[in-house]
C-alpha cells in the first residue's frame, strides 16, 4: 500500500511538472487583462481611489494592515493582482473573516475595501495602535497558491481566534493562485526575500512595538526565516541596535521548507544562546496527513519541515511513540544538533496535528482544526498549555494534540 501511494505521488508530481512547463509557455492573464496594461496606468489612481473610500469611511474603520509586493489595479475599486512589482505598497483593509463557509473571491472583493497609504503614515498608524495594546504586533505571511483577499480573510480571523487587540498585518507577496504555478511562486518568493527582511526591520525598529509576532503558512516560512536571519545578523554589526530582541514568538504552520535547511538556519542563526535566553521560541505545526507537504517532498526530493516522513528507511521508531501506539510508523521531525545545549534545543517546539486534522488535505490545520486553532491561539498569547491539550511524544520537545479540546472561537468548519 505504501509503495502504491509513493508511486502515485511521484506520478502526480511528474504530471504536474509537465503541465507546469506547458502552462509557462504563454504569459498569464491577470484579473481581466494582460498585466502589461496595468503598468501603464497612472499611479495616482490608487491614491484617488483611496481618497474616495476615505470620503465615506474613516481609516479606523479599516482595522487591518497590509504590506504587498503585488501590482495593484486602481482603474476602479482597488484590487491587488497576481502580478509582481518592484515596489512595496502599504495600506489598510477590511474583509469578511474566514468562517464556516469561505466566500468566493468576487464576494470578498465586493464586500471589502482596500486603501493605499504613504509608508510614513502607515508606520505611524501601526505604532499608535501598538502603543494602545501593549506593543504587540502580528505579521502574517501566506503560502503558495493564495490570493490577496484569501490571505486578508485569514489574517482577519486571527483577531477573533486570539482576541488580539494590536495591529494585525498581512504580508502579501504575488502568489499566482494556480496549482501549476508552484515554481513561479517559488521564484517570486526568492525575489522578495530582501524586501521582506527590510519590512521586518522597519516594524521592529518602531519604539512602540515591544513584541513582533511572526507567523507564516506553507511556502511563506521561507520568507519568514530569511527575514529573521537577516535581522539577527544585522544586530551583530558594530554600533547597531538589536531589534531582534523584539522577535521572540515565531510560528511556522505547515512549513514548506527543506528540513535540513531549517535545522541549519535554526542552529546557526535563529536559536542562538542569547536569543533563547531572551525568550525566543519557534513553534512548528506539522501533520502526517498534509497532502500538500507530501507532494512538495516528492517534487523537491527531500523532507519538508511541515511533514513527518522519513527518507531513511532504517530510521528507528521512537520508543516514546511505541509506548503510546504499538502500530506507530517511523516519524521524522526536525532534529537540532546534539551539540546544542538543552536550553537552545528547547527553543524549538514541534506540534504534530495528525490526530486532530479534520480538513480534506491537512495543510491548514492551524486554522481549520479546532484543537490546533486553540493551541495556535494560546501560542500567540503566550498562555500556558493545558496538560490535557498536548502530550509529550518524544525527544526534541515534540508534542501531539489530543482530540476534543478547543476554545469556543475555534469551533467551526471550513
Amino acid at each position: 500500500m505504501k509503495v502504491r501511494i509513493q508511486r502515485y505521488l511521484r506520478l502526480m508530481a511528474a504530471t504536474s511538472l509537465s503541465m507546469l512547463m506547458v502552462s509557462c509557455i504563454t504569459p498569464p492573464i491577470y484579473d481581466g487583462g494582460d498585466w502589461r496594461n496595468f503598468v501603464g496606468i497612472d499611479r495616482d489612481l490608487c491614491v484617488q481611489q483611496s481618497q474616495k473610500i476615505l470620503s465615506r469611511r474613516s481609516e479606523n474603520s479599516l482595522p487591518y494592515f497590509y504590506i504587498s509586493s503585488r501590482l495593484p489595479y486602481c482603474a476602479g475599486k482597488i484590487r491587488m493582482t497576481l502580478q509582481r512589482t518592484d515596489k512595496i505598497r502599504y495600506g489598510r483593509f477590511d474583509i469578511i473573516e474566514e468562517g464556516r463557509k469561505f466566500e468566493k473571491e468576487e464576494v470578498l472583493f465586493e464586500k471589502s475595501d482596500t486603501i493605499v497609504q504613504d509608508q510614513k503614515i502607515w508606520l505611524q498608524q501601526v505604532a499608535e495602535q501598538a502603543a494602545r495594546n501593549d506593543g504587540r504586533v502580528i505579521l502574517y505571511t501566506h503560502g503558495y497558491n493564495e490570493t490577496y483577499l484569501e490571505t486578508a480573510s485569514r489574517t482577519a480571523r486571527f483577531k477573533t481566534i486570539a482576541q488580539f487587540k494590536g495591529p494585525i498585518i498581512q504580508y502579501s507577496w504575488p502568489s499566482h493562485r494556480k496549482a501549476l504555478r508552484y515554481a513561479t511562486d517559488g521564484t517570486n518568493l526568492q525575489l522578495y526575500k530582501p524586501q521582506y527582511a527590510n519590512v521586518v526591520q522597519k516594524l521592529a525598529a518602531l519604539p512602540e512595538v515591544k513584541s513582533l509576532i511572526l507567523i507564516s503558512h506553507s511556502l511563506g516560512s521561507q520568507l519568514l526565516l530569511h527575514g529573521l536571519q537577516e535581522i539577527d545578523l544585522a544586530a551583530k554589526q558594530p554600533n547597531s541596535v538589536d531589534y531582534s530582541k523584539k522577535i521572540t514568538n515565531v510560528i511556522l504552520a505547515s512549513p514548506d521548507i527543506d528540513k535540513q535547511i531549517f535545522e541549519s538556519i535554526a542552529s546557526q542563526y535563529i536559536l542562538t544562546d542569547d536569543k533563547v535566553q531572551n525568550g525566543r521560541r519557534i513553534t512548528v505545526y506539522n501533520s502526517a496527513k498534509d497532502k500538500a507537504i507530501q507532494l512538495s517532498h516528492v517534487i523537491n526530493g527531500y523532507e519538508r519541515l511541515g511533514g513527518t516522513r522519513c527518507d531513511d528507511p532504517n530510521t528507528p521508531v521512537d520508543a516514546d511513540l511505541l509506548s503510546l501506539d504499538k502500530k506507530a510508523k517511523p516519524r521524522c521531525y526536525a532534529n537540532l544538533p546534539q551539540t546544542m545545549n538543552i536550553e537552545r534545543r528547547n527553543g524549538l517546539h514541534i506540534i504534530d496535528t495528525s490526530e486532530v486534522s479534520n480538513s480534506s488535505n491537512g495543510h491548514s490545520d492551524f486554522i481549520n482544526s479546532p484543537e490546533t486553532c486553540s493551541d495556535f491561539s494560546a501560542v500567540i498569547n503566550d498562555r500556558p498549555i493545558d496538560d490535557n491539550h498536548r502530550r509529550f511524544i518524544g525527544k526534541g520537545n515534540i508534542w501531539r494534540l489530543n482530540a476534543g479540546y478547543a476554545i469556543e472561537d475555534c469551533k467551526y468548519e471550513k
